[in-house]
């Protein structure tokens, strides 16, 4: 059963980092209520599956995914993502609180990450 969870919690890890492009470690253990050791145990296992980069440091320490990866993810085009948002400035105020948080969800969920 530890596998299993250990698995759960690495494929959320990769889709975040994938999302954010950076993360700490410690923003990871709040996340899954666990051990920063256990983050840096998780992390040497993911770094074997995809490129991440783990920095030490204060200000610019914490876990960077290198070059353009991602998992698989379809990413909508630049028109794609401004039609949408240009649907949504149209119909925003037609739309529900959560209609328009599940939009944004849409939105932000398949629009490519920058590079920093």
């Amino acid at each position: 059963m530890a596998n299993v969870v250990n698995a759960e919690r690495w494929m959320s890890i990769i889709k975040d980092l994938c999302q954010m492009r950076f993360a700490t470690m410690s923003y990871f253990a709040k996340k899954y209520n666990v051990s920063v050791k256990t983050i840096q145990r998780d992390m040497y296992s993911i770094s074997r599956m995809i490129p991440i980069e783990i920095k030490q440091g204060r200000n610019t320490g914490g876990i960077y995914v290198l070059y353009d990866y991602t998992m698989d993810k379809a990413y909508m085009t630049c028109e794609q993502i401004e039609l949408l948002l240009k649907i949504k400035d149209i119909v925003s105020k037609e739309l529900t609180e959560k209609e328009n948080s599940r939009l944004d969800y849409i939105i932000t969920s398949y629009t490519k990450p920058v590079k920093k």
